[in-house]
């Protein structure tokens, strides 16, 4: 592919992608800041990091056409902006979830122009996902649906994380599964659903567990809940008039055909989703090749914004 496209980050997230674009042969940047995240990713996949900042590397390389916003949530925001600033790159990728604050968001979106800003919800992505979609239009669509999106407290409570990180972590996190279930349903009608939370936890003060339902702008009935004090996992079950679809993991389709009680699961071709990051591929494909439809724009995510903090119980 004859593109040019930066990484932003050194961390995780950027060496699940720089793994990715180096399997489509592309000649790419990493862009970091400090030396020591840059020099560890260096090692791991035998490519240099330029170090000193995004402001750094605007004045002194030729801009690209795409880049990919990876670095710390508490970054997100002013990374972006100085790209906004300093570029007048036009298809700009940013980690979930943006920023934690609608605010900075709308500023994004008044200084971004006519530019594509994309925000990076893989789960959108995977082929698991993407075969289930296969399925409800085959089968007519979605009649309900309800979703979990259970934390594991006792593993986020040792993390060492930005306070502000975890006292938003529905939006930092969960938002993952949530955006999921209204990508395939349709954002909640305005007036037509509820939302409950209780208790606290030390770190996530806004509540612990969670429970709502509602019927969304395609009039499609959802419930969902989350013990954050109890096991549980992510997953979604979707109904139609003829099968329950189950992700749970959400890597896996499971299906159980109308008259029946046992699960079958559902063939998906996974062999990318195993060897890189799930849905990183096909988000990375599908973001060189501009093809944005299945993408949550900044748009987007300004709507959903007050979905997540009416769910999450945040002020």
């Amino acid at each position: 592919m004859n593109k040019r496209i930066w990484i932003v980050g050194s961390g995780q997230m950027a060496l699940d992608y720089s793994r990715v674009l180096m399997s489509f042969e592309i000649d790419f940047k990493i862009i970091g800041r400090g030396q020591k995240s840059a020099k560890e990713l260096e090692k791991k996949i035998n490519k240099n990091v330029i170090t000193g900042g995004i402001k750094k590397a605007l004045n002194n390389y030729r801009h690209p056409e795409y880049i990919i916003v990876a670095v710390a949530i508490k970054d997100l925001y002013s990374v972006t902006n100085e790209i906004l600033l300093h570029s007048e790159i036009s298809h700009i990728l940013i980690e979930k979830p943006g920023s934690l604050y609608k605010k900075l968001l709308i500023d994004l979106k008044e200084k971004s122009s006519k530019r594509n800003l994309l925000i990076a919800y893989n789960r959108r992505f995977y082929n698991s996902t993407l075969k289930l979609k296969e399925c409800l239009d085959n089968e007519g669509g979605i009649t309900s649906l309800n979703f979990e999106f259970t934390e594991w407290s006792n593993k986020i409570s040792i993390l060492n994380t930005d306070v502000d990180v975890k006292s938003n972590w529905l939006l930092a996190n969960s938002s993952h599964v949530i955006d999921l279930a209204f990508y395939l349903s349709g954002r909640p009608k305005n007036e037509f659903w509820f939302a409950i939370q209780e208790g606290s936890i030390n770190w996530h003060p806004a509540g612990a567990r969670f429970q709502g339902a509602g019927i969304t702008e395609r009039n499609i009935l959802f419930s969902y809940k989350a013990d954050w004090t109890s096991p549980g996992r992510w997953g979604l079950e979707i109904n139609t008039l003829k099968s329950r679809y189950i992700l749970s993991p959400l890597e896996i389709l499971k299906r159980i055909p109308i008259g029946k009680l046992d699960y079958e699961i559902v063939q998906v071709e996974n062999e990318l989703d195993e060897k890189f990051k799930p849905g990183l591929y096909n988000q990375c494909k599908s973001f060189i090749e501009k093809d944005f439809s299945q993408f949550c724009t900044l748009d987007d995510q300004i709507k959903s914004f007050d979905i997540y903090k009416k769910i999450g119980g945040y002020k």
